[in-house]
């Protein structure tokens, strides 16, 4: 069992900071999700690795009303194993990091079977996103672009200065 409900709290408190810019993040299952937000082209999920949709939980960026970046979560054993996916007219723009950074600050407040989360685990891509993941966060790199991060209040801290900067950057 899932519990996110603090999650859900703080992104309304994201939200509050952000909504006059015309951002907005959401978190909430894959279904619900699906039903308030045109996810076509942004949603990143493996079939294989998943083992059903509906346990996902799905952190959102929303810029000017349409879904242009998301990142999916499967949690499991207090980890979070993560895929994101920014829609192409909207790469370059860090929304990728921007929520890579709301993830990490968020996630000590999610909770499965009220086990705390502790890890969060991404797959970078590319070089270039393996690069940013080591510029602005403590990460420990395992084999093929495997990066874990923990969710601690160094790489907590780190993420509210990388919310701050990319925010700062495009709400100016």
């Amino acid at each position: 069992m899932i519990n996110y409900i603090l999650a859900k709290e703080r992104i309304a408190h994201l939200n509050k900071q952000v909504i006059h810019y015309g951002y907005q993040f959401d978190l909430d299952t894959f279904d619900i999700l699906s039903s308030r937000h045109d996810l076509t082209g942004v949603l990143f999920y493996d079939d294989s690795y998943y083992n059903h949709k509906n346990n996902l939980l799905v952190l959102v960026l929303i810029r000017d009303g349409m879904c242009v970046s998301t990142i999916t979560c499967n949690i499991r054993d207090s980890c979070i194993s993560i895929s994101s996916k920014t829609k192409s007219e909207h790469t370059g723009n860090k929304y990728n990091l921007l929520l890579h950074a709301i993830l990490i600050t968020i996630c000590w407040s999610i909770r499965e079977n009220e086990q705390r989360v502790s890890m969060i685990k991404s797959h970078a891509i590319n070089v270039a996103s393996e690069a940013l993941l080591r510029k602005y966060f403590d990460v420990i790199a395992k084999p093929d672009y495997v990066f874990h991060i923990v969710c601690d209040a160094n790489n907590t801290k780190k993420a509210k200065t990388v919310f701050d900067i990319i925010i700062n950057a495009k709400c100016r």
